[in-house]
């Protein structure tokens, strides 16, 4: 297969649903959220392929490795800091830092935030930039709406169209063990 030129209209991700009050907070203090429809979620890859190069090729190799992890329920547990980032932790993180893992390997051309000496580390953004600063977001009473539990069934291709995010494919993860039962 071709080398992939990285794009940053698309993006491989896990979308997560957060409380009503997180949710607001995201929307008010993450710019791309209200103003592009990009949704709250764990970001795997991303800037990820080109649009015209997302083939069938790229699609099947995606849904392979996908596929070769069980779903599996994901806590946003509490508040994480970097300094310019408030977000949402997540335990466990081993499903999701393996899955990352794997599709990474799969796609060398196209590392995580375009950089190869980053560490993945696993959350969903509610805050970056001025938001993360201000004192009042992360001492915000939609703090308090977490833990939330979530039941993680697969990985979606999101890309950006005339300034708006979509899902344009979902990947299904398998089956977990309690549901073949």
């Amino acid at each position: 297969m071709a080398a992939l030129d990285p794009s940053p209209d698309t993006a491989l991700i896990v979308a997560v649903v957060l409380p009503p009050g997180l949710e607001q907070l995201r929307l008010l203090h993450v710019p791309d959220a209200a103003s592009e429809g990009i949704p709250p979620h764990v970001t795997l890859l991303y800037p990820f392929a080109r649009p015209g190069q997302l083939d069938d090729g790229v699609h099947l190799r995606i849904a392979s490795i996908v596929a070769s992890h069980a779903a599996w329920n994901m806590t946003l547990a509490g508040l994480g800091r970097w300094p310019d980032t408030l977000y949402a932790t997540v335990q466990p993180d081993a499903p999701v830092r393996a899955l990352q893992s794997e599709l990474a390997a799969a796609f060398p051309d196209l590392p995580l935030y375009g950089r190869t000496d980053l560490r993945f580390e696993p959350h969903v953004t509610v805050a970056e930039g001025p938001g993360a600063r201000d004192p009042s977001v992360a001492t915000a009473a939609a703090w308090w709406e977490l833990p939330v539990v979530l039941e993680v069934g697969s990985v979606e291709l999101i890309v950006r169209e005339r300034g708006r995010w979509r899902v344009a494919r979902s990947f299904p993860l398998a089956s977990s063990g309690a549901d073949r039962l």
